[in-house]
């Protein structure tokens, strides 16, 4: 995420895409050396989700591997391997996991993904906590909302214009 945050002009491209997406809820940070302060919403995560399944393939096909592709230690050691990434629990085709401690005491963690049959459904969960809860419970809370998320749409698929979509 440096290089390309260095590469695309971080802080403009905050701006840029916020504006092209129509993104309300999305501000770049107040620090530009600290692209993971970045401000945004569930909807505006999940508009951008939707936005990259609209893409031709060739510009979609690699993000979504890329997403897809989701180890379940980072590079950084932080374990992945909850929300939308929990083994054997959701059904999850691409996920993009973060996770931030401790800015006013708080942690965040948070899931966002293409999910269910064809990759026909965009979830987003975010979670902020005391930090004092600590992680593990962090991710138990998380993982247990994303699962349920899942159940409700898998369970009552409504139509949608997504309905169609197949991901890679």
């Amino acid at each position: 995420m440096n290089e390309l945050w260095t590469r695309f002009d971080g802080m403009g491209a905050v701006g840029r895409v916020s504006a092209r997406l129509g993104l309300v809820g999305t501000t770049p940070p107040a620090n530009p050396a600290w692209w993971g302060q970045t401000v945004t919403t569930a909807v505006d995560v999940a508009t951008l989700l939707r936005h990259i399944l609209d893409m031709p393939a060739g510009d979609r096909d690699p993000l979504i591997s890329a997403l897809a592709a989701a180890s379940p230690v980072a590079a950084d050691g932080f374990r992945q391997d909850f929300g939308l990434l929990t083994p054997g629990l959701t059904d999850a085709v691409a996920a993009k996991q973060g996770w931030m401690c401790c800015v006013a005491g708080r942690m965040q963690l948070h899931t966002a993904g293409i999910t269910g049959p064809h990759g026909r459904f965009v979830v987003v969960v975010m979670s902020r906590r005391p930090a004092t809860l600590g992680w593990e419970s962090a991710r138990r809370l998380l993982t247990d909302m994303a699962s349920a998320a899942q159940r409700v749409l898998l369970n009552n698929p409504a139509p949608s214009e997504s309905a169609s979509r197949e991901v890679a």
